[in-house]
C-alpha cells in the first residue's frame, strides 16, 4: 500500500473506528446497566431514551394514566373517591415504580404506595399544578422523585389534588453509571486506536526506514555486499529498491575501477616493455653508427632503416595509448560521413597492398556488395579499424605459410558486412570470446615479434559500436581467423549516383 493511501486509511480509521466502537459500546453498556422498572416492558426500544433522559422516560410511561386522570377530573371528578377505580389506575402505574396519591382538603385519602408517599410527602405541597395534557412534572433531583399534580374542585366545594409519584432514582443512577462507563470506554477506544495506528505506522514506516538507515550506514562503512532489504511496494519499498540498485551500481563501478587500475598498471608494464625493445634497438644501432661499426654504405642503410622501423613501432604504440585515453574518457572525435564503401576499400587496399607484399603477404579484395552502396562511417576511424585488424593478422601469421589476407564486402539488408580473413595461427576457443577486451592478449608470451599493447581490437570494437554496428570474430586454430564487422547503410542515399549528387547527399557529404 502506498504511503499516500496508508495515510488516508489512517485518517479514516481515526474518525470511523472510534465512532463505530463508541456506538457499539453505548448500546452494550446501557443495555447492561439500565434495569427497566417494568420487567415485561420492551426495554430494548426505549433504552436510548431512558439513558439520555430518565425524567422524559418517566413522563412518557405515566402519560396514559395522567391523561385519564385529567379526563376524569373534567367530566366525573366524583370517581376519584372510588377506591376500585383508583386501584385500577395505580396498578398501571406500579409497573413503572409509580404510585397514585389523592388528597382532599390537604389530607391524603388514597395512597397507592405508602413508601413512595412517605418519601415524597414533604414535596407535594411544593408541586405546581399540571394543566391539561401537559406531561411534564416536577423533578426533585436530591431524592430522584418525579411528581405530577392535577387539582380539582368537587360539587361540595372541597378542593382535591391527584398526584402521580414516580421514583426514577434507579434510572438516574444507572444512567450515570452508563455515562461514566461510556466515557471510560471512549478513552480506552481512543487509546487502543492511537496505539494500534502507532504500531501499524511504526511497523510499516519506521521499521523499513530504520532498516534502510542501517543499510546506508553499512554502505558508508564500505559494505557493498549486503543487499538492502526491500519490504513492500510503497514509496519506502521503492526507495529501498533504488538504494539497492545504487549499491549494486557502486559495487560494479568500484569493481570496474579496480579492473581499470589493474589494466592501467598492466598497460604501463606492457607499454614499457614494448617501448624498451625498439628503444634498445635504436640505441644499439645508433651507437653502431656513431662508433663506425657500420663501415659500409649497405650496413649504414640497414642501421638507419632499422632505426626508422623501430621509431615507427614506437609511434604506433604511442598512438594506441592516446586512442586508449580517448576511449577511457569517451572522447573519440567522430566525423561521420556518407562514403561509398567500394571506393573506400579500393583506395585503401592499394596503399596497404604494397606494404604487405614486402612482407610476403598477399591481399585479396572481393566486393560482393553493390558497388554504389554508401555507408555512414568516419573514414579516419574506419581506416584505424581496418589497419588494426590487418596488423593483428600480420603479427600472428603462420611463418610456415605464404601469408594471405582476404577482404570481402557483402550486402546484409540495412548493413554492409565486412570480412577480413587471414590464414594465420588462429585463436584458441578459450581465448576467442575475450580478444576484443582491453589489454587482452591471446599470445601471452609477449615476444618481440608479436608485441602489441592489447588495445587494437578493443579500439576497433569501440569505433564500430559507436557507429551503430557490431564486430565479432570466428577462428580455427592452425587455419586462420576472420574478423567480421557491420557498417550501417545510408538510407537517404539512392543507388542512382546522379540523383545522389543532385540531392546533396553524394559521397563525402556530412550526415546530420
Amino acid at each position: 500500500m502506498k504511503l499516500k493511501k496508508r495515510i488516508a486509511v489512517a485518517f479514516a480509521l481515526v474518525l470511523i473506528f472510534p465512532l463505530v466502537l463508541t456506538t457499539i459500546a453505548f448500546f452494550v453498556i446501557f443495555r447492561q446497566n439500565y434495569t427497566s422498572p417494568n420487567k415485561n416492558a420492551n426495554f430494548g426500544e426505549s433504552s436510548i431514551s431512558v439513558a439520555a433522559n430518565p425524567v422524559e422516560y418517566a413522563n412518557d410511561v405515566t402519560r396514559e394514566v395522567f391523561n385519564e386522570l385529567s379526563l376524569c377530573i373534567q367530566k366525573t371528578p366524583e370517581r376519584l373517591a372510588n377506591a376500585e377505580y383508583l386501584d385500577e389506575l395505580n396498578k398501571k402505574l406500579a409497573a413503572y415504580k409509580s404510585a397514585l396519591v389523592i388528597e382532599k382538603n390537604g389530607v391524603a385519602t388514597y395512597k397507592g404506595s405508602e413508601s413512595l408517599y412517605n418519601k415524597s410527602k414533604d414535596m407535594l405541597d411544593r408541586v405546581s399544578t399540571s394543566v391539561g395534557n401537559a406531561d411534564s412534572g416536577n423533578y426533585f433531583g436530591n431524592k430522584g422523585i418525579l411528581v405530577k399534580k392535577l387539582s380539582y374542585t368537587l360539587t361540595d366545594g372541597s378542593v382535591g389534588s391527584a398526584f402521580i409519584i414516580t421514583d426514577i432514582s434507579e434510572l438516574v443512577e444507572n444512567s450515570k453509571k452508563g455515562l461514566v462507563t461510556l466515557i471510560f470506554c471512549v478513552i480506552l477506544i481512543m487509546l487502543a486506536t492511537a496505539g494500534g495506528l502507532a504500531i501499524w505506522l511504526y511497523r510499516s514506516i519506521l521499521l523499513p526506514l530504520n532498516s534502510l538507515r542501517a543499510s546506508t550506514k553499512r554502505m558508508k562503512s564500505g559494505d557493498l555486499d549486503t543487499p538492502v532489504k526491500v519490504t513492500g511496494n510503497d514509496e519506502i519499498g521503492e526507495l529501498a529498491s533504488d538504494f539497492d540498485d545504487m549499491r549494486r551500481h557502486i559495487k560494479e563501478l568500484l569493481a570496474e575501477n579496480r579492473r581499470h587500475e589493474i589494466d592501467t598498471k598492466d598497460l604501463i608494464v606492457n607499454i614499457s616493455h614494448d617501448l624498451k625493445t625498439p628503444l634498445t634497438a635504436i640505441k644499439g644501432y645508433s651507437e653502431g653508427l656513431l662508433e663506425g661499426v657500420a663501415n659500409t654504405p649497405e650496413k649504414r642503410e640497414k642501421y638507419v632503416r632499422t632505426i626508422f622501423t623501430k621509431a615507427g613501432e614506437m609511434t604506433t604504440l604511442v598512438d594506441e595509448l592516446s586512442t586508449f585515453a580517448k576511449i577511457d574518457t569517451n572522447s573519440i572525435p567522430y566525423h561521420f560521413k556518407s562514403i561509398n564503401i567500394f571506393e573506400y576499400f579500393e583506395d585503401g587496399i592499394s596503399d596497404i597492398k604494397t606494404d604487405l607484399e614486402l612482407q610476403n603477404i598477399e591481399l585479396a579484395f572481393f566486393p560482393y556488395a553493390d558497388k554504389t552502396t554508401d555507408v555512414i562511417a568516419d573514414p579516419e576511424q574506419l581506416t584505424r579499424v581496418v589497419n588494426n585488424i590487418i596488423s593483428n593478422s600480420v603479427k600472428y601469421r603462420d611463418p610456415a605459410k605464404v601469408g594471405l589476407i582476404c577482404i570481402r564486402l557483402m550486402d546484409a539488408e540495412d548493413f554492409i558486412r565486412v570480412e577480413i580473413e587471414d590464414n594465420g595461427k588462429g585463436i584458441d576457443r578459450k581465448s576467442l570470446p575475450y580478444i576484443f577486451e582491453r589489454f587482452y592478449r591471446a599470445d601471452a608470451s609477449r615476444n618481440s615479434k608479436t608485441g602489441g599493447s592489447g588495445l587494437g581490437l578493443a579500439i576497433c570494437k569501440k569505433i564500430i559500436e559507436d557507429g551503430g554496428g557490431r564486430i565479432w570474430a570466428e577462428s580455427t586454430e592452425g587455419t586462420g581467423t576472420t574478423v567480421i564487422f557491420m557498417l550501417r547503410k545510408n538510407p537517404n542515399v539512392s543507388k542512382d549516383i546522379s540523383e545522389n549528387k543532385d540531392s546533396g547527399n553524394a559521397k563525402g557529404d556530412n550526415i546530420e
